[in-house]
């Protein structure tokens, strides 16, 4: 949803479907593809080195469900597909091959059988063996499809591949792509019949995830996916409906300071880190004794010279190209006058330029809630503070005294957020996040300004002989609560 500026009302975003949102990544025709049409030989290395659409268990209630195939090609997002289940045998699936609409607007042009050596050549796995509760012979084929003459660009790409391998679907993935090749698929598809969480947990251990994921409504979702917003979601067989997931890189917030001329900027930046990486992240942030008020890049530099580099190269730039931009008094050398830059640039300009320039104090990277929050539950030392207050009267200010108790991990937070944004009173700073804070700060400053008004208005009525009456009323005004210096 979003808000129309001119009439302030909700509007509904304009949906697309997942086939057109898939074309957003179009994929070239694999080379190896290329060579097959020309004559040339075709390994099951080639087809696992590029995209590679996965479906486990495709048979369903008799029929096999050609869903991936039909989002994959038409977008041309992927060019190769394995299907894998047990529930189909050979003569089977060849007779629904062989069906006129079976590839409607395709003929087949090629195809080829596989062996055990073919698939696994590095003969550490066995994944054409016979399976306990059938009789039918393991087998593994790939078929080659062109598109029809009469169609044309709009209808798919001009050539796939379709690769069927009967076995156990988590078996197949375990040995294909996590043991022999150590890769993800780009595109999967998983239905209700994998109950639990079974392939997640798989994917999760190996630490290569599928870019995308076609989740069948009842299927159990994996950690790390989010849905695609404004997509529509596709109706396979049996109109059962499944919606696109896609692998989430982990987000971090980043925040350039304005330096009192422009705005603070604040954006997000993705980082796509492993989860052994991320575990790293936690660990140093729950061990770290510094300011947590300066962000992560201090943490890191100190923990993981690795880590510290890859933030920097995926964050840097931008902050460079940022603050580059605002300097009024840059002297381009000859050429560069009445260039626009872009993070492009940025290698260039470094060379060029940036020995006059550092901005490493100017943006933090914010700690992630997450991992603030495993801080939080690691350290809980509770200390009592004195800050100022101020009461305005008529007489000019006042100061008064403050007590407050705070955990060390509160204060951090707290700093970090007074970082994060031009706040001036404390009370604005610690609203949100810490409500009760608020109210002990407010209600000690609401107090010490009815006392010195009651004050003022006794001196009032004594000066005028007792003539004057009413209650005092304050508006809130009158009273307020600067950060502290020292937590700036």
């Amino acid at each position: 949803m979003k808000v129309c500026s001119k009439c302030n009302k909700l509007k509904k975003k304009s949906m697309e479907d997942i086939i057109s949102y898939l074309s957003k990544f179009r994929e070239e025709t694999p080379t190896w593809l290329e060579n097959y049409l020309h004559g040339g030989q075709i390994t099951f290395q080639d087809i696992m080195s590029s995209r590679v659409a996965f479906y486990p268990g495709y048979f369903q209630r008799g029929n096999c469900d050609g869903t991936l195939i039909k989002v994959g090609n038409k977008s041309q997002s992927v060019h190769s597909f394995l299907y894998v289940d047990y529930k189909i045998g050979r003569k089977e699936l060849e007779e629904q091959i062989a069906k006129p609409d079976s590839f409607r607007g395709y003929h087949p042009i090629g195809r080829i059988e596989w062996r055990e050596s073919d698939l696994l050549p590095s003969g550490q796995n066995h994944i054409l063996m016979p399976l306990r509760h059938t009789d039918e012979t393991p087998f593994c084929f790939s078929t080659i499809w062109e598109r029809d003459e009469e169609q044309d660009n709009t209808w798919g790409a001009e050539h796939f591949i379709v690769t069927f391998l009967f076995a156990e679907g988590l078996e197949a993935y375990s040995r294909l792509f996590i043991k022999e090749y150590s890769k993800a698929p780009w595109l999967f598809l998983l239905n209700e019949r994998y109950k639990g969480d079974v392939f997640g947990r798989d994917i999760q251990r190996s630490d290569d995830y599928p870019s995308f994921v076609i989740f069948q409504e009842k299927a159990n979702k994996w950690a790390r996916y989010e849905k695609v917003k404004d997509v529509h979601p596709v109706f396979g067989e049996f109109r059962c409906r499944r919606d696109l997931y896609k692998c989430m890189k982990y987000k971090f917030k980043v925040w350039i300071d304005g330096n009192y001329y422009y705005e603070n900027e604040e954006y997000e930046r993705e980082i796509d880190l492993s989860e052994e990486e991320y575990d790293t992240i936690k660990n140093l942030v729950k061990e770290y004794d510094g300011d947590l008020s300066l962000g992560l890049m201090p943490i890191l530099e100190t923990g993981s010279s690795e880590l510290y580099q890859k933030f920097y190269r995926a964050i840097f730039p931008e902050v460079f190209l940022e603050m580059f931009s605002r300097d009024e008094m840059f002297e381009p050398e000859p050429g560069d006058e009445n260039k626009s830059w872009d993070v492009d640039d940025f290698d260039y300009l470094m060379e060029t330029y940036g020995c006059g320039y550092n901005f490493d104090d100017v943006y933090i990277v914010s700690i992630p809630d997450e991992i603030y929050e495993t801080k939080k539950k690691h350290k809980r030392n509770k200390k009592d503070y004195e800050i100022q207050g101020i009461v305005i009267d008529k007489y000019g200010e006042e100061t008064i005294t403050i007590n407050l108790s705070l955990y060390d991990d509160e204060l951090e937070r707290i700093k970090a957020i007074i970082n994060s944004g031009d706040y001036i009173d404390l009370r604005d700073v610690v609203e949100e996040e810490f409500p009760e804070l608020y109210e002990t700060i407010d209600s000690q400053l609401r107090d010490a300004a009815y006392e010195l008004y009651e004050r003022d208005y006794m001196e009032s009525i004594a000066e005028s002989d007792g003539d004057e009456s009413g209650d005092i009323e304050l508006t809130g005004e009158e009273y307020s609560c600067p950060i502290p210096d020292e937590w700036k």
